[in-house]
């Protein structure tokens, strides 16, 4: 169900992703890139991947298809330079067979400060491409609209646009897809870096709102699911019914636990552990972090994923926030007494069990009832009571998602309104 969920997101979605993230589209790789980078390389072979860069060093790796993150399991790019990193995508790709005579092409895209940069990096990816396979055959992905935009500016304003490629065109044209302001005089006068970390932060802001309308609707449809089965099941056996009703009630309970226990690891980091990890990263404060950030281990891993940092150092902060976050996790957290009174259905008192204790009664009670539901013969009975039953969770179901495409219609209508009021401004 997941996955047909998410495909209907994904084109009830469509409106804002249109609007908001069009150059967002197939996982881009402009949602990666970090503060303190000079750019980003994506290699398309098929599998795809997507460099960070600073200079001509890796700082960060992400897959941009489902085997790209095959081709990446158990590597490491981070430090390699780029010839080294195109070398050993090349031979991975050959030795997995995705580079093979009927597949010789690695495209490469290239989003830097300037032209220059852009050639050096080039020839360091052909020879790297060409170390790691006889079979490669590299080739630049360069959009034709994109240089002929970058020729016209340099037309119109040769002292603006003097270092201006078809790549940072590019990059600006994904910046307007987000903020309406954005034109390409102001994006001229960016570096790329900070063009990348505005596209950053756009980008999880429109998935930050992807996620939560799908969390949300999924539950609702999970929700309508589970009440129009236990109105079938007590069709037949009402006792059944509510027994199937417990183990929901027991497994949301289970759920929301184990939601208080994650929450329970994401709380700020003790001052003598922050202090060391400031110790190790070598920073002198926080301010690296973001201002009036809380710091916790995920934020200290974000920081490590964005910004290189040598493995042996990597490995000594995350000792700390394992040792940190042992006491918060399923394998180590204990149920309290008040934590045991949501479960008192399962008629034991499961005080001081761990969660995987709990979760294995529950599983056990949910076994026992399905059985028992699967020995359940359906005649023809309640045939008609069945059929109203499920046209009715249709119904609801048609309802909830013409609430999410009104949801999205009132994003669009706002954004359309900001346009309008921005356009309206700048006459």
């Amino acid at each position: 169900m997941k996955n047909i969920f998410k495909s209907m997101m994904a084109l009830l979605l469509v409106g804002v992703l249109m609007i908001g993230m069009a150059a967002c589209s197939d996982n881009s790789a402009t949602g990666t890139v970090g503060s303190g980078s000079d750019g980003y390389m994506v290699l398309e072979i098929n599998p795809s991947v997507e460099f960070v860069l600073s200079g001509n060093l890796i700082t960060e790796v992400r897959a941009l298809n489902e085997d790209g993150r095959v081709l990446l399991v158990d590597e490491q790019f981070a430090g390699l330079t780029v010839e080294a990193a195109s070398k050993r995508v090349v031979e991975l790709a050959e030795q997995m067979g995705y580079l093979n005579e009927s597949n010789r092409t690695v495209r490469v895209t290239l989003t830097v400060e300037n032209s220059k940069t852009e050639e050096e990096l080039m020839a360091q990816v052909q020879a790297g491409a060409e170390q790691g396979s006889d079979l490669a055959q590299v080739q630049k992905n360069e959009n034709a609209s994109d240089a002929a935009i970058a020729e016209e500016l340099r037309q119109q304003n040769p002292d603006l646009y003097a270092d201006i490629t078809p790549a940072k065109v590019r990059m600006i044209r994904r910046v307007m897809s987000f903020d309406l302001t954005m034109t390409y005089e102001r994006g001229a006068r960016y570096s790329v870096s900070q063009l990348a970390e505005m596209l950053h932060d756009y980008f999880e802001a429109y998935e930050d709102m992807y996620d939560n309308l799908e969390d949300r609707y999924e539950d609702v449809y999970d929700r309508l699911k589970d009440e129009y089965e236990l109105k079938i099941l007590a069709l037949y056996d009402e006792d059944l019914a509510e027994q199937y009703r417990t183990v929901k009630e027991l497994e949301a309970a289970l759920e929301e636990l184990e939601d208080r226990v994650d929450a329970m690891g994401e709380s700020e980091l003790s001052a003598a552990d922050l202090e060391r990890v400031l110790e190790l990263l070598g920073l002198t404060g926080t301010d690296a972090f973001g201002t009036d950030v809380r710091i916790t281990p995920a934020v200290i891993e974000r920081y490590m994923d964005r910004n290189f940092v040598p493995d042996y150092i990597e490995d000594r902060v995350e000792d700390i926030i394992e040792r940190y976050e042992s006491d918060f996790d399923e394998d180590h957290y204990i149920l309290s007494a008040e934590d045991a009174k949501a479960f008192e259905a399962l008629g034991r008192d499961v005080t001081g069990w761990s969660l995987e204790m709990l979760d294995d009664a529950i599983d056990d009670l949910e076994d026992r009832v399905e059985d028992r539901i699967d020995r359940i013969r359906p005649g023809s009975a309640h045939r008609e009571e069945i059929q109203a039953l499920r046209q009715e969770m249709r119904d609801e179901w048609q309802k909830c998602k013409n609430e999410l495409r009104d949801e999205i219609q009132g994003i669009k209508d706002d954004l359309l309104k900001l346009k309008q009021e921005l356009l309206a401004n700048k006459g």
